[in-house]
C-alpha cells in the first residue's frame, strides 16, 4: 500500500516542484529582455570607440564623431576629433 502511494505521490510532488519559481524566471527574463533593448537602443546612438593618443581609455562618442583625432593636438594638449560629414558612415 505504501509503494503504491509513494508511487503516485513522486509524480505528483515533481509537478508541484516545476513550478516553484516559474514567476521569478519570467521577472529575470523581462529584466533582461529590457536591458538588452536599453543596449540596442544604445549601440543606435553611439558610435566606434575614440583612438585616444597616450591614453589607456574606452571612450564612444556619439555618432558622426571620426575614430582618429587630428594629427596635432591643439595649443600642445587637446586633440581634436571632427565631425564625419552627412551621410558618411
Amino acid at each position: 500500500m505504501r509503494r503504491t502511494v509513494a508511487r503516485r505521490a513522486l509524480p505528483l510532488l515533481c509537478l508541484l516542484l516545476a513550478g516553484c519559481g516559474l514567476a521569478e524566471y519570467e521577472a529575470r527574463m523581462k529584466e533582461t529582455q529590457a536591458r538588452l533593448q536599453e543596449y540596442d537602443q544604445t549601440n543606435k546612438l553611439l558610435d566606434e570607440p575614440l583612438v585616444l593618443p597616450g591614453a589607456d581609455l574606452f571612450f564612444r562618442p556619439p555618432r558622426g564623431i571620426f575614430k582618429s583625432a587630428d594629427a596635432e593636438p591643439r595649443d600642445g594638449l587637446l586633440y581634436h576629433y571632427p565631425a564625419r560629414p552627412s551621410g558618411a558612415g
